[in-house]
């Protein structure tokens, strides 16, 4: 019989416990296909990535390492694989972060897709074909872009670049772009910098298509942004902001420039402001919303400008600070929306006709066109020159120091409507019509503005018609005995005051070259009309 020993009394289980363990990231993946020598390579959450040539070694020979673990995700001279287009796929990872170092060239394409979070690539290096970013295409994901492209950076072929719905921020701080750039934006607030470090050159074209949002296009260094094709911007729904004035960058676009600042429906508030300006032609279109233009240095175009602010209380001044000289090779046409409009020219000179119709202006607003107001230098009209107001509005025209080589017409509405001239000389037939309203004119008046003295003499070589409205009119001309404020009419003159209780002053600096001028419908003259 086999006996057994007797049980001992059993040890105590030991606990298991949860441990935490060390944070580790899953490193980057590369896979490279020899037939296209492309390269593809699919991030990791927070990875660094920088791609760099490796020295001494052929074209296209990288190194792609990741910076956060100092690891090597690729390397061309391990197994002598030569890259000439690169991939970078950064999928579901919050962030992460793409360099191309200044040493970097890809002969062919580099294409990123974006991030679910936080995406960075900065490019410094020579591209040889197309560069190409596309947002994370997972809808209403609010994921952030940020690229920039340094001085250092060449590119071959086009950029593109397709934002997703966060807020946004480009830096185009220098660099070359042999063929178009192209930056478009969805729903986030966008920011585009420009010029930084260096000149920025597109050889093509350049859009930059923000979509809604609180959209910026802003200038950070006092460089030229040189494009060989056409520009074009186009805003959305959203307060947007195309600044470069304050840094002194200058936009020299070599064909057409087309600024589109809101959209008909957005009551939206947007401001266009430029330091120097070029190009072919120039168009600036607004939306519902107030839009504000402004050119405070030089203003170039070869061709024609077009201001097309739509509704709300528009602005456009091609000479804030009245330094510059700007020169319009065409025309220049400005047509304002309802809620006001205020024009002003300076020291410019247009090839050809000048045509300004003045929004209505609801309230107590006033609608205002004016040359010469803001600098010393003259305004000339080698065409025509006309001014017409809202059907209702209160008007004011300033005219100084202009020269118009063909007829000056300006027309007001059944507002209170006011027209000065300084300084003007008309070589063609004048006529103003100034409709119903308590109007006025007044014609060398006042011996200076903001830009300066005012000491010419008043000519109009054609004939000179003015037409008063139902209500009392005002006609000021000349006056009497001061050197600097003289008219000189060169045809017969037709002064009729309408209906209403009129005045007429001739002053004694008023000279008719022809007798048999007329002056009728006005209750009260001072002085000859010969």
């Amino acid at each position: 019989m086999i006996s057994f020993p007797s049980s001992q009394r059993s040890r105590p289980a030991a606990r298991l416990t949860l441990g935490a363990l060390e944070d580790r990231t899953t490193p980057a993946t590369a896979t490279y296909s020899a037939l296209t020598q492309t390269l593809t390579v699919v991030a990791a959450q927070a990875d660094q990535l920088v791609v760099s040539a490796i020295p001494n070694k052929p074209t296209g020979y990288l190194s792609v390492a990741e910076t956060q673990a100092n690891a090597t995700v690729f390397s061309s001279d391990l197994k002598n694989q030569s890259v000439r287009i690169l991939v970078v796929r950064f999928g579901n990872t919050n962030t992460g972060s793409l360099t191309l170092d200044a040493t970097t060239r890809i002969g062919g394409g580099l294409v990123v897709g974006g991030g679910a979070g936080v995406t960075t690539v900065d490019i410094a290096g020579t591209v040889g074909g197309n560069v190409v970013y596309t947002a994370n295409p997972i809808k209403g994901l609010a994921a952030t872009d940020q690229v920039t492209l340094e001085p250092s950076a060449a590119v071959g072929g086009s950029v593109s670049l397709a934002l997703g719905d966060g807020s946004n921020v480009v830096r185009l701080r220098g660099g070359t772009v042999r063929g178009n750039l192209a930056v478009a934006g969805t729903a986030g607030d966008d920011t585009v910098q420009l010029t930084e470090s260096d000149d920025l050159t597109v050889n093509g074209s350049v859009g930059f298509n923000l979509g809604d949002g609180n959209n910026t296009v802003l200038g950070t260094g006092t460089h030229i942004i040189h494009v060989g094709g056409g520009f074009n911007y186009a805003g959305g729904v959203g307060n947007d902001t195309f600044d470069l004035d304050g840094s002194g960058a200058t936009l020299d676009v070599r064909g057409d420039a087309r600024l589109t600042l809101g959209t008909p429906v957005g009551f939206d508030a947007n401001q266009a402001n430029f330091e120097a300006l070029y190009a072919r032609n120039l168009t600036f279109v607004g939306g519902a919303g107030a839009d504000a233009i402004e050119v405070s240095g030089a203003l170039g175009v070869n061709g024609n400008l077009t201001v097309t602010p739509g509704n709300g209380e528009n602005g456009f001044t091609s000479n804030l600070l009245g330094s510059g000289a700007n020169t319009i090779g065409g025309g220049f046409a400005y047509a304002g929306g309802a809620n006001g409009d205020a024009v002003s020219l300076d020291n410019t000179v247009v090839g050809r006709n000048v045509a300004v119709a003045l929004g209505e202006s609801f309230g107590s607003g006033v609608s205002t066109f004016s040359t010469g107001l803001h600098g010393p230098g003259p305004v000339t009209v080698y065409g025509s020159l006309k001014v017409t107001t809202g059907p209702t509005t209160d008007s004011v025209v300033q005219l100084a120091r202009l020269y118009v080589g063909g007829g000056l017409t300006l027309t007001g509405g059944a507002g209170r409507n006011f027209v000065s001239m300084d300084d003007v000389n008309v070589a063609g037939a004048t006529l103003v019509s100034l409709g119903a309203g308590a109007d006025s004119l007044v014609i060398e008046q006042t011996p200076g503005n903001g830009g300066g003295p005012l000491g010419g003499v008043s000519t109009f070589g054609g004939v000179f018609n003015f037409n008063g409205g139902a209500d009392d009119d005002q006609v000021s001309l000349a006056v009497d005995n001061v050197t600097g404020q003289q008219i000189q009419f060169g045809s017969r003159v037709t002064l009729t005051g309408g209906a209403g209780n009129n005045n007429l002053f001739v002053g004694t600096g008023t000279a008719f070259e022809l007798t048999g001028n007329l002056a009728v419908g006005f209750g009260t003259i001072v002085g000859k009309v010969l």
